[in-house]
């Protein structure tokens, strides 16, 4: 399926907000904490690569596997000094 990018730009007009509040709520009561358990982040899975045991986070919602909703423009959703770098 093509995706316009008139379409993906009414996608993000229209849901930004909701993917930002999303964030804010997930950063806020369901982030990991600093701990020894070692996160790992998978950013943009798709349908396809989804990754059990890692936090797949993408911004389609209709479409994709995902455990975190966000859009990156607004920075990931996760509390400091979560993952080590």
């Amino acid at each position: 399926m093509v995706i316009t990018s008139s379409l993906k730009s009414a996608y993000f007009l229209f849901l930004g907000p909701v993917m930002r509040i999303n964030s804010y709520i997930y950063k806020r009561f369901f982030s990991p904490s600093k701990s020894k358990k070692k996160y790992f982040v998978q950013l943009g899975p798709g349908k396809t690569n989804y990754l059990d045991g890692w936090i797949n986070v993408d911004s389609n919602i209709i479409s994709g596997k995902l455990d975190v909703w966000c859009d990156l423009k607004y920075g990931l959703p996760f509390k400091k000094l979560t993952f080590a770098s």
